[in-house]
C-alpha cells in the first residue's frame, strides 16, 4: 500500500515491479485457505477469517490507482462476495469475525462474538470499492442491511456504539487485553466508533435515510464530546459506558495513520463530493 501511494503521488513508476510482485502474492495467500502467516488470528483448519478479506479489499483498492482497476477487478468482486455474503450469512444473521468452512457458527465465545468495528468498517470499504469499480447499485442494499442491523445492536442508548456483542445476545464478561489497556465489552473504543461514523454516512448517503443521518448525527455529537480532547487533537483510545475517559494516553502500537485520521478524512471528502452530486469522486 505505500509502495502504491507513493507511486500514484509522485509519478514515480520504479517499484512497479515490486508493486505488481506484491500483490499477486497477497491474492494467492488470501485466497488460499490453507495460507497459515495470518497474524493476529490464529491459522486453524477449516476456519475462515472475515478481517483477511476487508485488508486484502482494502489494498487491491489502493493498488488500483497504479495497476489500474481492470487487473484487480475480479479481486475485489471476490472480496466484496465473501464480506456480504459468505460471512453474514449465518443462523444469527451478524456478520462475524469467523466462521466454520461451511459458514457455520463456531459455538465460543470468540466465534460468537460480534466486531462492530471491523463491520463498519468492512462495509465502508465494500461501498468505496465497488463504487470504483461501478457496481455500488448491486451491492448497496446488503451494504445497507448490514450496516442497518449492526448500528441497531451496537448503538448504545447512552451513547456511542460498544466494543462487542454476543450473537445470540449471552452476556459477554471477556477482558481482552490490547494495547490500549483491558477492554470490557461495553467500553466505547475510538477506532470503532471513527469508523462507524464512515459506515453511517455512507449508508445515509446511499439509502437517502432520515434514520440513518440522525444516527450519524447522534455518534457525531457523541464523539465530539468525549473522544475529542476539548482543546483539539487525537482521540483518547477509550472510554467507559458512561463516556468517561479511561486512559489519557493516546500512544500505542496500532496509532497510525488510520481510523481516526483517515476516517475523518474519508468524511471530508464524501460530504465535499456529495456538494458537489459526485460521489463518484469518493475514490
Amino acid at each position: 500500500m505505500a509502495l502504491c501511494e507513493y507511486a500514484y503521488a509522485t509519478g514515480d513508476k520504479q517499484d512497479i515491479s515490486k508493486i505488481e510482485e506484491t500483490y499477486e502474492v497477497m491474492v494467492r495467500n488470501a485466497l488460499d485457505h490453507d495460507f497459515r502467516d495470518i497474524f493476529p488470528q490464529e491459522w486453524i483448519q477449516d476456519i475462515r477469517f472475515e478481517s483477511i478479506y476487508m485488508g486484502a479489499l482494502y489494498a487491491a483498492g489502493n493498488a488500483s490507482q497504479v495497476l489500474c482497476v481492470d487487473r484487480v477487478t475480479p479481486f475485489i468482486r471476490q472480496c466484496i462476495s465473501e464480506l456480504l455474503d459468505f460471512f453474514p450469512n449465518n443462523e444469527s444473521g451478524y456478520l462475524l469475525e469467523c466462521l466454520d468452512k461451511n459458514g457455520g457458527i463456531i459455538d465460543t465465545p470468540q466465534g460468537r462474538s460480534v466486531n462492530p468495528g471491523h463491520i463498519f468498517e468492512g462495509m465502508w470499504f465494500c461501498a468505496q470499492e465497488a463504487l470504483r469499480i461501478g457496481e455500488l447499485e448491486k451491492v448497496s442494499q446488503r451494504i445497507l442491511a448490514i450496516i442497518n442491523k449492526t448500528a441497531e445492536s451496537a448503538m448504545d442508548k447512552k451513547g456511542g456504539i460498544i466494543h462487542r456483542f454476543d450473537c445470540f445476545g449471552a452476556p459477554d464478561t471477556r477482558v481482552l487485553k490490547v494495547d490500549i489497556g483491558d477492554v470490557l465489552a461495553e467500553y466505547r473504543v475510538d477506532w470503532v466508533n471513527c469508523e462507524a461514523l464512515v459506515a453511517l454516512a455512507i449508508a445515509a448517503v446511499l439509502g437517502d435515510d432520515q434514520e440513518q443521518i440522525a444516527r450519524f448525527k447522534s455518534l457525531h455529537e457523541y464523539c465530539q464530546k468525549h473522544f475529542r480532547p476539548e482543546g483539539g487533537g487525537d482521540w483518547y483510545p477509550v472510554l467507559s459506558s458512561d463516556g468517561k475517559t479511561l486512559r489519557r494516553n493516546k500512544g500505542g502500537k496500532h496509532r497510525a495513520g488510520f481510523h481516526v485520521p483517515r476516517a475523518l478524512w474519508k468524511l471530508s471528502e464524501l460530504f465535499s463530493c456529495m456538494a458537489k452530486q459526485n460521489l463518484k469522486g469518493w475514490v
